[in-house]
Formats: structure tokens, C-alpha cells, sequence
């Protein structure tokens, strides 16, 4: 049960790092469609989940958990690399 629970777990981050070069840093830029394919992909998760044994709180935890994980590994490696990027722009000028 586990195991099922990481890969998927794996696919949404490799979904989310595939499309974080097309996202431009601001919040000015979220749009009703980005919310609601959100918000889609949140009501066909808890719908499908349950048909392969996890219940509705394991569905929120598991969004909470991947949101953890991007927040405390992937989004200091972001700010990392646009903080090298200003300061090698700023040393050009």
C-alpha cells in the first residue's frame, strides 16, 4: 500500500518539476484555469483514491505531504538558483 503511495507520489512531483520551467515567478499570473485544473485534479483524486483502499483523510494528507516536500526540497533549490542568476547579472553590470 505504501509503495503504490510513493509512486504516485513520484509522478506528481516529476508533473510538477516538468512544468515548473514554464512557470514565471509571480503570483499575477494564476489564472481561473490554473485553479480549476487544481481544483479538478483534487475532486478526481478524492473520487479515485477510495476505489484503491485510501479514504478521504489520507487523500488530504497526501496533498499536504507532497506540499511539504516541495516547500522543504524543491523550493529552496528555485530560490537558490534565480538568488545565483541576480547576482551574476548584477556582477555583469
Amino acid at each position: 500500500m505504501g509503495r503504490g503511495l510513493f509512486n504516485l507520489r513520484f509522478l506528481v512531483i516529476y508533473y510538477f518539476l516538468k512544468g515548473v520551467g514554464n512557470i514565471k515567478m509571480s503570483l499575477s499570473n494564476i489564472s481561473w484555469k490554473n485553479i480549476l485544473l487544481v481544483v479538478v485534479f483534487l475532486v478526481v483524486l478524492s473520487f479515485t483514491m477510495p476505489y484503491f483502499g485510501f479514504g478521504l483523510l489520507s487523500v488530504f494528507f497526501f496533498v499536504l505531504g507532497v506540499v511539504e516536500w516541495v516547500t522543504k526540497f524543491i523550493l529552496p533549490w528555485i530560490v537558490l538558483y534565480w538568488g545565483i542568476r541576480f547576482i551574476k547579472s548584477f556582477e555583469l553590470k
